[in-house]
């Protein structure tokens, strides 16, 4: 466990990128004078939701994608991607959210300041490259670093067009966040996936109901299991039609589903 201070952590970072990125220090004053990045938090409810974790969950990004290189440096495809430049990625991918208003204090909390209007991985390449020169691979890393969760990390992956930079960006990122996820956000996700294995346990139940008869058109309810698995939800109307079909059918699930 790394015991050392997040800041400690920080500047042990920005040391490894200035060689590639000379302009460093000056930038990192910036942050300091001119933005919160040091102060704001990563998100408002999902992961480093507090004071300071911006630069937390940064570092810990940063940290972690040069930890997998260095795990897999066997191959070359890792091998070859630039530390500093990886480093570089880590610390600063998420350094549009630091802007001034774009979170605001809110009570306890945090909520995002009405003038956010730009996505914040294109504010951070935005912000970057007013101070540097940077590659096209580190251009779409941050683009791309929330994955398939975003419309250009989509285009990306699904084109196949990532690099190894790519990947190790997102991945690291996901741990961080993973790590961090408050226990109520995991307990929300916990009880859609009951509820989820609920709806299709119901669902295969019927199907395999009316599949032994010989006289129940199941076109509806194939036409259901498929828009959940397409959608991974049911509406509540579809859901009702659904109950209705057992109900009114007296299909017993405990022996069908």
């Amino acid at each position: 466990m790394r015991k050392r201070s997040t800041m400690m952590r920080f500047c042990d970072l920005v040391d490894l990128t200035e060689k590639k990125f000379p302009r460093i220090q000056k930038f990192c004053e910036f942050l300091r004078d001119g933005t919160d990045y040091f102060i704001a938090p990563a998100s408002t409810k999902y992961h480093h939701c507090f004071e300071g974790g911006l630069v937390q969950h940064s570092v810990e990004v940063a940290e972690t994608a040069l930890d997998i290189r260095k795990a897999m440096e066997h191959d070359t495809h890792f091998k070859e991607v630039n530390e500093s430049e990886l480093a570089f990625c880590g610390l600063f991918h998420d350094v549009g959210k630091g802007l001034r208003e774009y979170y605001i204090k809110d009570g306890s909390g945090y909520r995002y300041g009405q003038k956010v209007k730009v996505p914040h991985a294109q504010l951070s390449l935005y912000l970057l490259t007013d101070w540097f020169a940077i590659s096209w691979e580190v251009r779409q890393a941050i683009l791309s670093h929330n994955g398939m969760f975003t419309g250009t990390g989509q285009e990306i992956y699904q084109r196949h067009n990532h690099t190894v930079l790519d990947l190790l960006l997102h991945t690291a990122d996901m741990f961080s966040l993973k790590l961090d996820e408050p226990k109520e956000v995991k307990v929300k996700k916990e009880k859609k996936k009951v509820v989820d294995k609920e709806i299709e346990n119901k669902l295969q139940g019927v199907i395999n109901w009316a599949e032994e008869q010989e006289n129940f058109d199941a076109t509806f309810v194939y036409s259901l299991q498929e828009y959940f698995e397409r959608e991974g939800r049911l509406s509540q109307r579809q859901l009702e039609a659904l109950d209705n079909i057992i109900e009114n059918c007296n299909i017993d699930m405990d022996e069908w589903a």
